[in-house]
């Protein structure tokens, strides 16, 4: 995977990386080294992030040890983490279930909901609300002609670009999105229009 591949997810700039934690962590070396190139995003772009990265730092779960590398907004304790063969888990409530296989499909899936969300927000920007006085203002401007009919522009179909976003899920790891899954639940809230 590329820097390019992640534009969205990195836009903010990245938190740095300790190769002496991911190596006393005992990482896979592929994983290891996209964050060592890479590092972890420093913040996603939305208005509702739906996870928040951190500093990796080895954390104890049940008895095993994970590298957290970002919690979920909603709970101080539900982490997303690594296991030193390189799957993203989320953790915590008293469990733990796999996110992805690995990272960089991590990064991917997060791209595409960031894509998502950020044309679902340009397209349903919301009304426009004008005084009496800027509205009868523009009314006669409109009927002069000095204000042009607008053009007819495709909408935002968002039932469409839940499915192509799925799309685009399923092709990275079609396994992160069985029933009960943790994408699965942000899907079902994507599909609900929570987030």
């Amino acid at each position: 995977m590329t820097e390019t591949a992640f534009s969205r997810v990195y836009g903010s700039g990245s938190l740095e990386v300790s190769a002496q934690v991911l190596r006393d962590f005992g990482l896979e070396p592929s994983t290891s080294e996209l964050m060592l190139r890479l590092g972890l995003p420093s913040r996603l772009s939305g208005d509702v992030p739906i996870v928040q990265f951190e500093v990796p730092h080895v954390v104890e779960i049940d008895g095993t040890g994970l590298l957290a590398i970002a919690r979920e907004p909603w709970g101080e304790d539900l982490l997303l983490c690594l296991s030193a063969s390189g799957e993203v888990l989320a953790a915590g409530d008293g469990g733990r279930q796999i996110v992805n296989g690995r990272l960089s499909s991590f990064l991917g899936f997060l791209e595409a909901y960031e894509a998502f969300q950020a044309q679902a927000k340009v397209e349903d920007s919301g009304p426009v609300v004008y005084s009496q006085a800027e509205m009868q203002a523009r009314l006669e401007a409109f009927k002069r002609g000095e204000i042009p009919k607008r053009s007819a522009k495709p909408r935002f179909d968002r039932s469409e670009a839940i499915k192509a976003m799925v799309s685009e899920w399923r092709s990275l790891d079609a396994a992160a999105l069985t029933e009960g899954s943790w994408w699965s639940i942000v899907l079902e809230q994507i599909q609900d229009g929570l987030i």
